[in-house]
Order: structure tokens, then C-alpha cells, then sequence
């Protein structure tokens, strides 16, 4: 509160003696009086906007103020006093309950925010496999797209399609094709090991997989143990037991590719790999789709004067299977298979 200061007097208008000191009793009281006026004013406004107001504290400032309307300086100090004291804890005590209440809200607020998270989460979640579904991939292949695009970081597409699945429904009913699904989804979870790695229920009996900042050949790489898994893999059905084995479509993302085509080209390896007689991974190569053995096949070579130059182990079913310029460069070469292969 602000206050206009007291006018100096002239010498000659100053009291003397006892009077004096009347005077400035007087005066001390009516400035002290004005400034606990003030102080009640501005605590009374204050208790006003706070609806939750401790009755014992407006019974406090209540007595105050009759205090200062009538009573001495003294009596006038000590209810001050012990109205600062009360008014001091009440205060101390809103503190608290105010740092209490806050810390629950906080509380709250984190619990709100993570049943949030989780419903979000819980809705990008296929409920059979618990994997993620088509729309949280959808999404997050159109997010890998434009990043990749952006930063000029690989990244690679495994299309998954359990083979001869319709029948495994046919025969032993969808019940226990579901155990599959839910089986086979962990299988591929089990495979890609990165947090990176993206897998969602495509549809149906499809997977897909995102594989960030990955080239063709790795991506290549983990679709061969994909499938190994798969092989492995034994689903125990009342007193049956079913192996299922699946193809896979492999597509590394291009320079200024859609997230269209390259799901595309993906799909399209995948048809491949079916048609090719399933059970083994396709990738592909721009427009063109180039086949990656489910195994590797031995083949034995002989120099044109039929003298053994050695046995060596590629990842081909035959010399067929290559593109024209490498087969050109080894046309000189009479290819000649071991027990078991066969060459085109």
C-alpha cells in the first residue's frame, strides 16, 4: 500500500516536551492503524476470491479488524501479531495441501496419460497375433517412405505369406488356423530382433515387415532365416501337428519410390516366390524380380579340357537362374552337376 510520507514541520511549529511525545505516540498509532487497515483490506480481498477459505482464519482477521477500530497500540500489536502467526500457518498449511493436491494430479495426469498410450498402442495392435495391424503399417510404411527419401537411408520390405494356409483351415478347422496365425507371428517377431524392425498382420494369412535402414542383401539375409524358422516351426493341433513354411517378397525402397510402388514390387516378389514353388524368398530388383534359393545347391565345374577346376557353393538352383551377362561370362565354362541337382 502506498503511503505519502509526513510533511516535515517548520521548527518553530514542532510541539515541545510531553506534548511532543503525545503527538508522536499519536501519529506512530494512526500510521500503524492505517497500515494494518491496509494489510486486513488486502487479506480479506484475498480470502474473498478463495471460496475454500478456513473459517478460523476470517474469525481471526475478523477480530482484527474490531481490534484496530477500538482498542491501544499495544492490544492493537499483540492481536497483529497473533493474527500473522495464525494467518502464517494457515498459509503453511494451504501450501502443503496445494503441493498435495498437485503431486495427485500429477499422479493422475501420468496414469491418464499412460492408459492413454495404451489404448493408442492396444488400437494399433492386430488382437489375434499382437503384432501390429494394417492401418498402424500403413502408416508407419508411409512414414519409412518419406524419411528414407528425405535422409537418404536404405530401407527394405519383407512381404510374408504362409503357404497352403486355406487348406490348413480346410483341414483342420479355423481354430486352429488361428494358433497358426498367433504362432507364426512370433516366429517372425523372434526373426527381426532389432526395435527397428516393423511387423504387422497384413491380412489374412500375410505379414509384412519393415525393415529400417537395411539393404537388399541383408534384408535377403533375414528372410532366409525367417523361412529356416518357419520350417521349424510345429504347431501342436488335438492330436495332429502341423508344419507350416511360407513365402516371402523382398523389396529394397528406391530412390524416389512411392510407398505405393514399392508395396508393389513387394507384392509382386511374393507371387513369385509362390509361383516358383513356395516355400522360399524372391527379391526384387527394380522392374525385374530375381529368385533367391530356399537352399544353397552344389555345382561342380570343369575347365574346357575337362580337367576338375574345383566344386564352389551358390545360392541358385541352377545356372538358369542367372541374368545373361554373368551366364555369357561363363559360357566358356561346361557346367556339370552333382548327384541330386540339375542344370538347365
Amino acid at each position: 500500500m502506498w503511503c505519502e510520507p509526513a510533511r516535515k514541520m517548520p521548527a518553530n511549529e514542532r510541539p515541545s516536551g510531553c506534548c511532543a511525545q503525545q503527538l508522536g505516540a499519536e501519529a506512530e498509532e494512526s500510521f500503524l492503524r492505517q497500515a494494518i487497515l491496509a494489510f486486513v483490506h488486502t487479506i480479506g480481498r484475498a480470502l474473498d476470491e478463495d471460496h475454500g477459505t478456513d473459517l478460523t482464519l476470517v474469525a481471526q482477521v475478523e477480530r482484527l479488524r474490531n481490534v484496530v477500530r477500538g482498542s491501544s497500540a499495544e492490544e492493537i500489536k499483540r492481536e497483529a501479531m497473533a493474527a500473522a502467526s495464525a494467518i502464517g500457518a494457515v498459509l503453511d498449511d494451504r501450501l502443503c495441501r496445494q503441493r498435495e493436491n498437485l503431486a495427485a494430479l500429477s499422479a493422475q495426469l501420468r496414469s491418464v496419460g499412460r492408459q492413454l498410450e495404451e489404448a493408442r498402442c492396444e488400437g494399433a495392435l492386430d488382437p489375434l497375433t499382437r503384432v501390429f495391424n494394417r492401418r498402424a503399417f500403413d502408416e508407419h510404411v508411409t512414414r519409412t517412405t518419406d524419411l528414407c527419401t528425405l535422409c537418404g537411408t536404405p530401407a527394405s520390405l519383407l512381404f510374408i505369406d504362409l503357404d497352403h494356409f486355406k487348406q490348413i483351415n480346410d483341414t483342420h478347422g479355423h481354430r486352429s488356423g488361428d494358433e497358426v496365425l498367433r504362432r507364426a507371428a512370433e516366429t517372425i517377431r523372434r526373426s527381426t530382433v532389432r526395435r527397428t524392425d516393423f511387423v504387422a498382420r497384413y491380412g489374412g494369412d500375410e505379414f509384412a515387415v519393415v525393415l529400417g535402414d537395411t539393404r537388399l542383401d541383408d534384408a535377403l539375409v533375414l528372410a532366409e532365416r525367417l523361412l529356416g524358422s518357419m520350417r521349424a516351426l510345429r504347431v501342436a493341433v488335438d492330436r495332429d501337428e502341423i508344419a507350416p513354411t511360407a513365402s516371402v517378397g523382398v523389396a529394397e525402397l528406391e530412390p524416389g519410390e512411392t510407398a505405393a510402388e514399392w508395396l508393389t514390387r513387394a507384392d509382386r516378389s511374393l507371387y513369385d516366390a509362390k509361383r516358383s514353388g513356395r516355400d522360399r524368398a524372391m527379391a526384387a530388383r527394380g522392374s525385374s524380380t530375381l529368385p533367391r534359393a530356399a537352399a544353397p545347391v552344389r555345382i561342380l565345374l570343369r575347365a574346357p579340357v575337362d580337367k576338375p577346376w574345383g566344386a564352389v557353393r551358390l545360392g541358385l538352383q541352377s545356372p538358369g537362374t542367372l541374368e545373361p551377362p554373368i551366364r555369357g561370362r561363363l559360357g566358356r565354362w561346361r557346367w556339370g552337376a552333382l548327384p541330386g541337382t540339375s542344370v538347365a
